[in-house]
C-alpha cells in the first residue's frame, strides 16, 4: 500500500508526544485523537488509509490550523510539480523540527568527543532508543546529516538550527512548549551551577514591545557568539531565557533505553 503522508504526520505527532513521556502508548494518542485504537494502530501501519472526514479530525485534534488542513486534505490544490515536491519537503521539515530532540542531536555533533552511536545519544538526551534512531533516520533523510565513505553519520556542513524557517506555526508552538517543559524540569534536575533561569515582573509601555523583540533576537545572536566563539563544544545547552543543559555528561552511566 502507498504510504499516504498524512499518516506520516500522525506518526511524527504520535512520536513527539511519546519523546517527552516514555509511558504515553497508542491507546493513550488514541483517548487524545477520540478514534478507536484499533482503527489507529492500522492508520499507523499504513493497513488502513483514513478518508477526509477523518483525517480532518485527526488533524484539528492535532492542532493543525485551516491552512495546514487545507494543504493535508486538498494536495490537488497544487498545481506544479514544484508546488509538489516542496509540500513533500515541508513534511519532513515539520517532522523534524515538531521534536526537540532533533535539534539537540545536531548540536551533539559539533560537541568535543561526540559519538554518533545511537544508544549513546540516547543516553545523553535521555531519549528512548527507538525515538534516538528514528530522529536519526529522519535527520538523515531530509539531509541534515549525511554518511562518510565508512558509513558513518556525520553532520552537514553549514546546518544550524535556524535552518528549518519553513515550519508551520503549529510546529514552532509544540517545539516552544516542549523546550518550556524542559526548563521546569531543569529547576529540579540540574544543580543551580550548571544553569541560568531568571525573570522580572514591570509596567511596560506595549507600543516598544517590536523594540523589545529586537533586543531579545539582538541577546541572542550575541550570547551564541559568546558560547560558541572558540569551537570547544561539549555539552547542549537550551536557552529561552532559562538557560539549562539538555545533554547529560559523558562520563555518565548509559542507560538502558528500549
Amino acid at each position: 500500500m502507498k504510504q499516504d503522508p498524512f499518516i506520516k504526520l500522525v506518526k511524527a505527532e504520535f512520536e513527539r508526544r511519546r519523546s517527552r513521556n516514555q509511558v504515553y502508548s497508542l491507546r493513550s494518542f488514541s483517548r487524545d485523537l477520540a478514534v478507536d485504537a484499533s482503527n489507529l494502530s492500522k492508520i499507523l501501519s499504513y493497513q488502513k488509509v483514513p478518508g477526509s472526514r477523518l483525517k480532518k479530525k485527526l488533524g484539528l485534534k492535532m492542532g493543525l490550523s485551516s491552512e495546514d488542513l487545507t494543504t493535508w486534505l486538498e494536495p490537488g490544490s497544487r498545481k506544479t510539480m514544484v508546488d509538489s515536491v516542496f509540500q513533500r519537503h515541508r513534511l519532513e521539515v515539520f517532522e523534524v523540527i515538531s521534536g526537540w530532540q532533533h535539534y539537540a542531536i545536531l548540536e551533539l555533533f559539533r560537541t568535543k568527543r561526540f559519538s554518533a552511536e545511537p544508544k549513546r545519544i540516547a543516553a545523553r538526551l535521555g531519549l528512548p532508543l527507538g525515538v534516538c534512531r528514528e530522529s536519526l533516520e529522519r535527520l538523515e533523510k531530509v539531509g541534515l546529516l549525511s554518511r562518510d565513505q565508512r558509513g558513518q553519520l556525520r553532520l552537514v556542513d553549514n546546518v544550524s538550527s535556524s535552518i528549518l524557517e519553513i515550519a508551520t506555526s503549529r510546529a514552532h508552538r509544540n517545539q516552544q512548549r516542549e523546550i518550556l517543559e524542559g526548563a521546569i524540569d531543569a529547576l529540579d534536575r540540574v544543580p543551580i551551577e550548571h544553569r541560568s533561569q531568571s525573570s522580572i515582573t514591570m509596567a511596560i509601555d506595549s507600543r516598544k514591545i517590536d523594540q523589545a523583540k529586537g533586543l531579545i533576537k539582538a541577546f541572542r545572536r550575541d550570547l551564541a557568539e559568546l558560547l560558541t566563539e572558540d569551537s570547544a563544544f561539549d555539552e547542549v545547552y537550551q536557552l529561552s531565557i532559562s538557560l539549562y543543559p539538555v545533554s547529560g555528561s559523558e562520563n555518565a552511566k548509559e542507560m538502558e533505553m528500549v
